[in-house]
């Protein structure tokens, strides 16, 4: 019997209620097929045992057969049938008897099928692309370290993380341990990745979440040279926070513009910047304790430039007799005795 079909593994999604799932390929024995339960949520793989939760039948059919399974699993689960023979080789051929042709074809049929589980094995690996010829090995297991090319980009060796990233499961980004990198690619909705993004590029976080940076020390440094990725010792600095305009088509609504320069370092909220339209409208919050959301609306300077202050507008004095000064909301000056 001939090996048509490349086909040595079958994957199905349980439901709860299939017990018989087919198996497309030949197999020699009824041992000769691994039934591996998948668990979607974690990855988790466990190798059934035969008899004890499955039964197989048609063994030797080049069309396959059935795979009928104990107990049913939920969605939670997949079913993976793959061809598991095992590594030998049982032919023995007799001096001077007729040439067993049945069994012949039989070893070549295994062999056929032996290449067949390894193909699907190497099919799963990581590979370098075919303009390389070198050797390529792991370096030995090394705890909290990340696999990377050296400086030389022939070898693998174990590097130390510059930065720890983990998707929470809504959605966050947390970055600890170091520089958080530049956004660059998708993974899980959340973009990260690259160290230095294309001039100009816009990238982005998706998520139900917010950027959690965990660090103690100088926990966030924004910007760089003007129009540049790079910062240049003695030179211009300028950073840019905004968020989305309510029009796409506009540019962002600017929440801050700071730039470094040599005299002097600058900070301007709510514009200062062509790259982003300005705030119509800038509102100062504060609260009597730290257990407050929202807070009372203390200042708020609109869009013509004109102050409205909640409480009044308290002046410092130097006489010891009076604590202070300050405008109420009737327009009187109210001195406080100290």
């Amino acid at each position: 019997m001939t090996i048509a079909s490349q086909t040595n593994k079958v994957i199905y999604t349980c439901d709860g209620s299939t017990v018989e799932f087919p198996y497309t390929f030949r197999i020699l024995e009824d041992a000769d097929i691994d039934v591996i339960l998948y668990t979607i949520a974690d990855g988790t793989e466990t190798t059934l045992t035969l008899t004890t939760h499955y039964t197989v039948s048609d063994a030797g059919e080049a069309a396959g057969g059935n795979v009928t399974t104990v107990s049913t699993y939920s969605s939670a689960y997949k079913l993976i049938l793959r061809r598991g023979l095992d590594y030998t080789q049982e032919t023995d051929y007799v001096a001077n008897d007729p040439f067993p042709a049945e069994s012949h074809e039989t070893a070549l049929d295994k062999l056929t099928m032996l290449v067949q589980q390894l193909k699907e094995v190497v099919d799963r690996a990581i590979v370098q692309d075919s303009a390389q010829s070198s050797t390529t090995q792991f370096p030995a297991a090394s705890a909290s370290k990340v696999i990377g090319w050296n400086a030389d980009g022939d070898a693998l060796e174990n590097k130390v993380a510059s930065s720890a990233i983990s998707v929470g499961t809504s959605g966050q980004v947390i970055v600890s341990n170091g520089t958080a990198l530049v956004p660059s690619s998708a993974i899980n909705g959340v973009t990260v990745g690259a160290t230095t993004p294309a001039a100009g590029s816009f990238t982005t976080i998706n998520g139900t979440g917010a950027a959690d940076i965990s660090s103690g020390g100088l926990t966030l440094t924004l910007g760089a040279d003007s129009a540049a990725t790079t910062r240049t010792d003695e030179t211009s600095k300028i950073a840019r926070i905004s968020i989305p305009h309510y029009t796409n088509a506009q540019e962002p609504t600017a929440l801050i513009y700071a730039n470094s320069i040599a005299a002097s370092a600058n900070i301007n909220i709510g514009g200062g910047n062509d790259q982003m339209n300005a705030a119509t409208a800038i509102a100062f919050h504060t609260a009597a304790d730290t257990t407050t959301v929202t807070g009372t609306k203390q200042l708020e300077i609109d869009s013509v430039g004109t102050a409205t202050f909640t409480g009044g507008i308290k002046f410092p004095t130097s006489d010891p007799g009076v604590a202070g000064a300050w405008w109420d909301n009737a327009g009187t000056l109210t001195k406080s005795v100290g």
